[in-house]
């Protein structure tokens, strides 16, 4: 199956009573296996455009197209969205029943023991690791962020969006869950949209897009963001966002030792330093 590609195409969002579009002529494009940071200070958009993309904003101009075909003909269900808290979005009593309620909707004629396997499926996929038959409100933070991840997967979803949905875990949830939705990318051509403040999210991501006062102000590659290569200010800082510690350490040896080190995990940042020469 090839992957998706979504087309947005110079779209605005106008808010009765606001004196300017909370979206401006955003076109973006976004491909199969695609990991993507849409990134913002309050204000920015942000949540608008993930609204908008599911259809829940109505644009003013411009279209938003999937395949090819404008979001609403190819299937709203084929663009999904993991909410902020989670459990906003959950209708079940145990996992069981939320992946099962989705499944069916696609595939009435699923048995109940097709159903045992394709719940246990998804589970998987996404480390969800509790009972199938657990109930929802004894699940973690974390196990709800899988949840619903595995409900987008359930629905047969080609496009997922977080909005801000990995920042209320802890740190080594994150972290894991940003490698599952990594390999969602990787192993099923999906595209994933973090909407995300985290400047961690970004060092995981393929891309990096800024939304400013409802325009576009800059898309690039996380290593263009973070290091400019010039020794100045960086767009990371100079668009007012914190570095993350393994970019500003790299940032911080580049200065003391001339070098150029520019890494995004801490492999990276591991093995380009063993080949600093240091007095």
């Amino acid at each position: 199956m090839n992957g998706p590609r979504l087309v947005v195409d110079d779209i605005s969002v106008i808010r009765v009573g606001t004196p300017r579009p909370v979206l401006n002529q955003i076109s973006l494009t976004f491909s199969s296996h695609e990991l993507v940071a849409i990134c913002g200070h309050n204000g920015a958009g942000k949540t608008t455009f993930a609204r908008t993309l599911l259809g829940l904003c109505p644009v003013a101009k411009g279209t938003i197209s999937l395949n090819g075909r404008p979001v609403h003909r190819a299937g709203q269900r084929q663009i999904q969205m993991v909410f902020q808290p989670p459990s906003a979005q959950l209708i079940g009593q145990t996992i069981f029943e939320e992946l099962a309620i989705t499944a069916l909707q696609s595939n009435p004629a699923l048995t109940r023991s097709q159903l045992e396997q394709f719940v246990q499926d998804c589970a998987l996929r996404v480390g969800l690791l509790a009972p199938i038959h657990a109930d929802v409100h004894a699940l973690s933070g974390g196990e709800l962020q899988r949840l619903c991840v595995a409900q987008a997967l359930a629905s047969d979803a080609r496009v997922l969006v977080l909005d801000e949905a990995l920042s209320s875990l802890d740190p080594a949830t994150r972290t894991s869950l940003r490698h599952q939705l990594r390999d969602l990318t990787v192993t099923h051509g999906m595209t994933v949209l973090m909407i995300t403040h985290d400047m961690e999210d970004v060092l995981s991501a393929d891309r990096v897009v800024v939304l400013d006062r409802g325009e576009v102000r800059l898309d690039a590659v996380p290593r263009d963001f973070f290091y400019d290569g010039a020794g100045q200010t960086s767009p990371c800082s100079s668009l007012g966002f914190h570095p993350p510690y393994l970019v500003e350490a790299a940032i911080t040896a580049n200065q003391k030792w001339g070098t150029s080190l520019n890494p995004l995990t801490e492999e990276q940042f591991v093995e380009e330093l063993s080949h600093v020469p240091v007095p």
